[in-house]
């Protein structure tokens, strides 16, 4: 994760698919694997994230030339609305097209939401964590991750 720096956000479109885009997200200091990212209200992705909190972020593993697999994150989306809170989760890259958070007006269309997740599947080609091809999967208990269960 702290190699991949750029992730693929997946959300429900209003018609049901599935909806990917690139973006510059933050990985945030804890436990959890939470990340940060910004988008405007008039984006699909703002609507998107109104009508269902539940996201997908996908990081590959650039290393070896990108052979060495992936980890997807799911779970949901929250808004960040307090002005302090939103410096906090704030990444600096992010100001070269949005306002940053400390001056913001109050009828601002940025939004900042902290993704957290409750599942990760995780492929990695070079440790063979399974020792086949199939990706480890946990899930996210009260305080830690634990293997989900057997399909």
């Amino acid at each position: 994760l702290d190699a991949a720096g750029i992730g693929f956000v997946c959300t429900r479109s209003s018609d049901g698919a599935p909806c990917c885009r690139v973006m510059d997200v933050r990985r945030l200091d804890d436990t959890r694997l939470s990340f940060s990212l910004v988008t405007r209200t008039c984006t699909r992705k703002a609507a998107q994230f109104a009508a269902d909190s539940r996201v997908t972020l996908a990081f590959h593993d650039p290393r070896a030339a990108g052979e060495n697999g992936y980890v997807a994150l799911s779970g949901r989306v929250r808004e960040v609305v307090e002005k302090d809170a939103r410096r906090a989760v704030w990444k600096d890259s992010w100001t070269l097209f949005h306002t940053a958070p400390e001056v913001l007006p109050p009828d601002s269309d940025v939004l900042v939401y902290v993704f957290e997740p409750d599942r990760l599947e995780l492929v990695d080609n070079e440790r063979w964590l399974r020792g086949d091809w199939r990706p480890v999967t946990l899930v996210r208990t009260r305080d830690d991750w634990e293997p989900a269960p057997a399909p």
